[in-house]
């Protein structure tokens, strides 16, 4: 069992997210962020995370950065077994109202099944973390 206390974040380089790394940041040992930069897929090169995350590696000493596709089932199970982060706080999501009509399967696998994937392998995996749902 990893003894560190450690903060995971999803969606880390959104606005959400990064909030949280850098305000949260001086509470836990070890704060890993998970982001996969998907927003620029979906908005283009003017919807990049990449200013934040490079940001966050710069100027957050305990920060750790993971390009992790959340829904990806056996990786989130794999990830949330290895560390056991004390919290959770999950900020992840495809947030376009108008992107959403043109990839409405993608948008319910990365804003419903990657939810779903998190709390069953913390359930399964890491029991005692506490998860925030933003």
């Amino acid at each position: 069992m990893n003894s560190k206390k450690i903060l995971l974040v999803t969606g880390s380089t959104g606005l959400i997210g990064s909030e949280i790394v850098s305000r949260l940041s001086g509470d836990y040992e070890l704060v890993y962020g998970i982001d996969n930069n998907e927003r620029s897929k979906f908005f283009g090169k003017s919807g990049s995370n990449l200013k934040t995350k490079n940001f966050l590696l710069k100027n957050i000493k305990n920060y750790k950065h993971i390009n992790l596709d959340i829904t990806n089932k056996k990786k989130v199970f794999n990830l949330i077994d290895l560390l056991k982060p004390k919290d959770l706080a999950h900020c992840a999501a495809q947030p376009s109202h108008d992107t959403a009509a043109k990839i409405p399967l993608r948008d319910f696998d990365v804003n419903a099944s990657a939810t779903l994937n998190l709390m069953d392998a913390v359930r399964i995996k890491s029991k005692k973390t506490c998860v925030v749902y933003f």
